[in-house]
């Protein structure tokens, strides 16, 4: 009897479904992908690492970097501003340059300060601290108001020319005059809105302000509240003519650091219910509980705490959105360029988990297309394959499948051809596992770097390999028998890199099971 083919291209690309992992699932699913990404082909690939840009000097201590913000002023100038240990920095790349020590006078006692730009200039806020700002030039310093309440606030937006910023009642969103951010009176231009007379389904509070098209949008816990202008306005959003246009009930955002712009026409953030879309909420209103993480929901709410820490970064040149939660020492990564629908009409985009040797406490998504991340007393760009010098490890492990039409009968590998991009010579143990048991079989494959294409890359269609990736073709030798099966690998990444092209696992038929 001849062998039977399994065809497995690209397999993994949907990203994890952990909440159906013990399913028969489509191949594209995986079950474990950690510390990989889906490229931009659309296959499963090793993370990049992050390389240490603090090489002068590191922050004394064990300090994390709570808050990375890249201002450019009007001049084109780039300043990249950090807060850790209760200091504010300019620059990154030596934290014990006293010349770099731009904090403002009366220290701060936290470092959970959000950085905006407001016209042309830094501004900062941070509950149970004077808002500050900074102009480019000595240090920061706090804002004196001219007139009405200076917000004492966790959370806002800067956006058509005004500060929009909620109070500590988190009740009281005050917004200034227009281009001033020292006047906050109505009578002097300033503008107020209490929310306590707005939520519709009970008492929320706000947790976060983004600016969203020609709309302001408030989040709070279980509400998501948008403001427009009635009337149009050259700079967007008036208050005197500001109108509700529309609410959400059942659903908010728990965490304020989770708020990305998503391009030009989306939010992400993050809810009870995982990570959202502000444009797929609005759009199915009568179901707001739909999240982007719903095949990992339980994962995603296992490892939710401590809000107040969590961050996140969308980077339109790596196409991911990243949400960091360092109390359980996890990165959800999300990947926006690759839209699909399952096998039940679900649309979705490819979700992995990364565990990095240290979990990243800020980020900032820089205009001339770096990543980088706060670490503890460092910060990082995201690049090369190490993780600070150091090796990590990544594994895959696909969807349980069966062979369709012969779903009854037990299958016995025989091989498993596998196609690779690999950079370097790693070692890849492949593995597989039959009916759930919990025991696996392995093969570990040691590749060696070579100069050119060791398969006849036409064959596989396959026309993105090149520079120092290349393809290669190994056959593993199977075992074992099994009515269903999965298959995986894993390995060590230390300045090398691989790509999951194609497996194909070869099967001799055998009895009923």
């Amino acid at each position: 009897m001849p062998l039977l083919p399994v065809s497995l291209v690209s397999p993994g690309s949907w990203g994890l479904n952990t909440e159906r992992s013990n399913a028969l699932l489509d191949f594209r699913w995986s079950t474990i992908a950690s510390n990989m990404v889906v490229n931009r082909n659309g296959r499963l690939a090793a993370r990049n690492g992050w390389s240490n840009q603090s090489t002068a000097s590191v922050i004394s201590g064990s300090h994390p970097i709570d808050a990375l913000f890249e201002w450019i002023d009007e001049t084109g100038a780039v300043v990249m501003i950090s807060a850790a240990n209760d200091k504010i920095y300019k620059d990154v790349d030596d934290y014990t340059d006293s010349g770099n020590d731009i904090t403002p006078s009366g220290a701060p006692t936290a470092d959970n300060w959000q950085f905006r730009n407001f016209n042309g200039q830094v501004v900062g806020f941070q509950v149970g601290h004077t808002p500050i700002e900074y102009t480019g030039t000595g240090d920061f310093t706090v804002i004196t108001q001219t007139s009405g309440t200076l917000p004492d606030s966790p959370c806002f937006a800067s956006a058509f020319g005004r500060i929009w910023a909620v109070d500590a009642d988190l009740q009281t969103i005050r917004i200034c005059k227009l281009l001033d951010n020292t006047r906050w009176s109505t009578a002097d231009g300033g503008h107020s809105i209490d929310m306590r007379n707005v939520w519709t389904n009970g008492m929320d509070e706000v947790v976060a302000i983004e600016a969203f098209g020609s709309n302001i949008v408030v989040f709070g816990r279980n509400h998501i509240i948008i403001y427009g202008d009635e009337q149009g306005n050259e700079v967007g959003v008036d208050p005197s003519n500001m109108v509700i246009v529309d609410t959400i009930e059942g659903t908010g955002c728990i965490a304020r650091d989770s708020v990305q712009s998503v391009g030009e026409s989306d939010i992400a953030f993050l809810s009870r219910h995982g990570v959202q879309l502000l444009g797929r909420v609005i759009s199915e209103k009568s179901n707001p509980i739909v999240s982007v993480t719903d095949n990992i929901r339980t994962d995603m709410q296992a490892a939710i705490s401590t809000p107040l820490t969590i961050r996140s970064v969308y980077s339109p040149e790596n196409g991911f959105y990243l949400l960091s939660i360092p109390a359980t020492s996890l990165v959800v990564c999300i990947d926006f360029r690759h839209s699909f629908v399952d096998e039940r009409g679900d649309a979705g985009f490819p979700v992995t988990k990364w565990a990095m040797t240290d979990t990243p406490t800020a980020f900032s998504s820089r205009q001339n297309g770096d990543l980088l991340m706060g670490m503890v007393s460092r910060v990082g760009l995201y690049t090369l394959k190490q993780d600070n010098a150091t090796a990590y490890n990544v594994e895959f492990m696909g969807a349980w499948l069966d062979l369709e039409d012969k779903n009854e009968l037990l299958k016995i590998l025989k091989d498993m051809p596998t196609v690779m991009q690999v950079d370097g010579s790693p070692a890849v143990v492949f593995k597989w596992e039959y009916d759930w048991s919990g025991e696996s079989f392995s093969t570990t494959v040691q590749y060696t770097g070579v100069t050119g294409s060791e398969w006849n890359a036409a064959k596989w269609n396959e026309d993105e390999f090149g520079g120092a990736l290349k393809i290669q073709k190994k056959i593993i030798d199977g075992q074992g028998e099994g009515q269903y099966f999965r298959v995986g690998l894993s390995t060590t990444i230390d300045a090398t890199d691989i790509i999951i092209q194609h497996i194909r696992p070869m099967f001799k038929v055998g009895r009923m099971a």
